[in-house]
């Protein structure tokens, strides 16, 4: 992830939860009580912008200093059956 200055420029990875309840939890893990929501991904995503934009400002406001986004490597991990381990690829790499 990268950081040149400009917010609008900041990367953040979200983690998007599906309650099971028809809603999505959304938390920014580089950024400690950034949180969001929506009912769908797509929603999710789009408030999730807000809310990074709105906390990262806040920060500002406060003298605060402004989390960095971190690295994020995503895994797949697939069972191949219940007596072998599951195969994990890395994808983005």
């Amino acid at each position: 992830m990268r950081r040149t200055g400009r917010l609008s420029e900041l990367q953040y990875s979200i983690r998007i939860l599906d309650t099971a309840k028809g809603y999505y939890n959304v938390e920014v893990p580089a950024l400690p009580g950034c949180y969001s929501g929506g009912r769908t991904p797509e929603e999710c995503v789009a408030n999730a912008v807000e809310a990074i934009e709105m906390h990262v400002d806040g920060l500002r406001e406060d003298g605060l200093p402004v989390p960095q986004p971190a690295e994020t490597i995503v895994v797949e991990v697939k069972r191949r059956s219940r007596k072998k381990r599951g195969a994990v690829r890395v994808k983005g790499r």
